[in-house]
Order: structure tokens, then C-alpha cells, then sequence
């Protein structure tokens, strides 16, 4: 069932860099024309920082009625989000990985723990992990840098690229194969979805969809049992 949609000219959507492709995708098919500000895809490694910086937005806001989140409850950072005067609406999963995993509703989402996911926009960036072992290994050498981040991975049995459909795979394959080999993993590629963004741009909120009137705050406990 959905339940409390409609947008105005006045909304604003409060976007994750890290999903640029796949926002520019949901939002042509759906007609979706809000405005979008950007929020830098590095904030993702420090979730403090993240809910600092969108409580700093949100606040900048105050005259939408509507603010759209295009982010999850990212490692914990959204808890305790609020706004005063907007209504904060945002997808009801643990992370993006898992977002973009979701194929159809009520189906298990197919996100595999011993699985690194990738798509285009978390192969890029100052802070993906091919960069960051760029960094390691001008630091310490390539072949230290290849020892630790073997040691990073060692949990994980395989690299997986997202088709999400808002990109063509091949280059980003390529690339995920080349991360496969120096961290001695399998590669694979697996269907991923911008289903939840669709939805989100254009007011289909349902039980996948946290629903935060103003005043209240974002619980974690809401990502588990769904939207008020």
C-alpha cells in the first residue's frame, strides 16, 4: 500500500555523489525535475561526518516541504536525522549496496556478506578502493600494498559489479577484474536495480520508504520494521 506521496515544486532531493549514474537514470525515467544537491561521496567513510554535513543541509532547507534522501541508513549515520519544517523521506535499507540489490518487492534482497560490491560511481572518486591502493602502494610499495590489502579482503571470496543499467559495464568490469587479481578474488557481475529511486522521485512511498514527518527523528530501529 502506499501511503503519504505527492510532491511540490518547492522539494528538494539530497543526493549521494557515490550515485550520481543511477539518480540520473531513475530520475529521466520517472520525469522526476527537482532540484539536487550533492553531497560528497567520501562522507561515506566517516558516518559522523555524513549526518553533520546533512543536518547542515537540511537546515539550509527549511522552505521545502519535502526533503528527498537518496541514502540508506549508511553505517548508522541518518539515525537521529531530523528536520523542524520538512517532511524527510528516504529509502528503508541498511545501505545503497543493498538498495540497488532490490529487484522487485517482497523478495529477499541478494546481497551476499562475503561479497565486495562495486559499481561505477564506487570505482571512482578520491576515495574508492582502487585509489586508495594506489595510495598504499606509493606509500609502502606495490608489493606490501598487495600483502595488506589481501589481508583487508581476506574475508571475502569475491568482487561483484552492479549492473545497474545506469552505465555500460564493460569498462567498470574490467576494472573490477583487475582489483580481482590483485587481491587474488573471483570476480562476478550480478542484475542491480534504480527500482527504489524510481519510486522514491516519484512519491510511491510504501513499506520500503521511511517517512519522517517534521519534528520527528530518524530511528535505526525504522530500517528493520519499515516507515512510520
Amino acid at each position: 500500500m502506499i501511503k503519504h506521496g505527492g510532491l511540490n515544486k518547492g522539494d528538494v532531493i539530497l543526493a549521494c555523489s557515490m550515485l550520481e549514474d543511477e539518480i540520473a537514470l531513475a530520475m529521466k525515467k520517472t520525469g522526476c525535475r527537482l532540484p539536487v544537491i550533492w553531497l560528497e561521496r567520501g562522507l561515506h567513510e566517516w558516518p559522523d561526518r555524513l549526518r553533520e554535513e546533512l543536518h547542515r543541509r537540511i537546515r539550509q532547507l527549511a522552505a521545502a516541504d519535502t526533503i528527498l534522501l537518496t541514502y540508506s541508513l549508511c553505517g548508522g549515520a541518518l539515525a537521529g536525522l531530523d528536520s523542524s519544517n520538512s517532511r524527510l523521506v528516504l529509502p528503508c535499507f541498511h545501505d545503497c549496496i543493498q538498495m540497488c540489490c532490490s529487484l522487485a518487492e517482497q523478495q529477499p534482497r541478494p546481497v551476499d556478506p562475503r561479497s565486495f560490491y562495486f559499481t561505477r560511481g564506487w570505482l571512482r572518486g578520491e576515495h574508492s578502493t582502487a585509489r586508495s591502493f594506489q595510495r598504499a602502494c606509493q606509500k609502502y610499495g606495490r608489493k606490501t600494498a598487495r600483502v595488506l590489502y589481501r589481508e583487508i579482503f581476506k574475508n571475502y571470496r569475491s568482487l561483484v559489479l552492479l549492473d545497474t543499467g545506469a552505465y555500460p559495464p564493460e569498462e567498470s568490469l574490467a576494472g573490477v577484474r583487475r582489483l580481482g587479481k590483485t587481491f587474488g578474488l573471483a570476480v562476478r557481475e550480478c542484475p542491480g536495480s534504480t527500482r527504489i529511486l524510481e519510486k522514491l522521485f516519484s512519491g510511491r512511498w510504501d513499506q520500503e520508504f521511511c517517512i519522517i514527518p517534521p519534528g520527528a527523528q530518524v530511528r535505526q530501529e525504522l530500517f528493520l520494521y519499515g516507515g512510520v
